[in-house]
């Protein structure tokens, strides 16, 4: 497997980060695959067992804050339910200093019923909000939401849609809400297969990078684990995934 240097990365016109958790076993290892190839944006998400917003204590926090101190946080991710404390997500996204906050929710009335109040809090904060919604809004849904409150966008996920919806979501989905869209979570899928390296499944990576503004931030999110094929590690696959994405972005990977 080709590890690209790092400073193939500082060719890239796009903005590229990742999941923390998604590139290393544990956090040394996230660390030092994230350096090898210079991505220095991250999202923190679920870490040490379920997600940060929810199970990481203070002490947990403050040593995360400290060991990716040299890092830009781009944004905390929370996974969203009725019983969730949005002022806590928020406080959370504000001691670590990132610009936006991510809101994953599965409850599209709970969402809609509450949208006002999580404008005001991005006003309050000064922060972006990006929806995930793992595609149970129709695409009106999510342009009425996002064009009535100008600092809520999307964070788009055709993994979710090919496997929930099944569809070509290029067409139903990419193309009408792509003016809203902020950020893109970057990983690929196969029906019937399951999650693959970006580049080898029905996401299409290239075509959609292709017709993607460059202000829109790329997301590795590869989620195999260690289970693509004799790979060891985390590491190994998102390295795997991160060397496709850069192949296919320098046209040297068909896809």
């Amino acid at each position: 497997m080709l590890v690209l240097d790092h400073k193939i990365i500082m060719s890239v016109s796009y903005k590229i980060a990742a999941y923390l958790e998604e590139a290393g076993d544990d956090v040394d290892a996230c660390l030092s695959t994230l350096g090898k190839v210079g991505i220095g944006t991250i999202i923190l998400r679920n870490l040490y067992g379920g997600n940060i917003c929810d199970t990481a204590s203070d002490d947990t926090l403050k040593n995360i804050k400290k060991r990716t101190n040299n890092l830009n946080i781009y944004a905390v991710s929370c996974k969203y339910n009725p019983k969730s404390d949005l002022v806590k997500y928020f406080n959370i996204s504000e001691f670590f200093g990132s610009s936006h906050i991510i809101i994953d929710c599965d409850d599209k009335d709970f969402l809609l019923s509450n949208i006002d109040k999580i404008s005001e809090l991005s006003y309050d904060y000064n922060k972006g909000v990006l929806i995930e919604t793992k595609s149970f809004l129709s695409t009106f849904d999510l342009i009425g939401i996002t064009r009535d409150h100008k600092k809520i966008n999307i964070l788009y996920d055709p993994v979710q849609i090919i496997l929930n919806r099944r569809v070509d979501h290029f067409e139903k989905y990419w193309v009408l809400l792509k003016s809203r869209i902020s950020a893109v979570d970057v990983r690929d899928c196969k029906i019937g297969r399951g999650f693959l390296p970006i580049g080898l499944g029905d996401v299409a990576v290239g075509k959609l990078l292709k017709d993607c503004d460059k202000d829109k931030l790329l997301i590795m999110e590869p989620n195999l684990g260690r289970r693509f094929r004799d790979l060891k590690s985390r590491s190994e696959t998102f390295l795997l995934s991160y060397d496709n994405l850069i192949s296919i972005i320098h046209g040297e990977l068909p896809n």
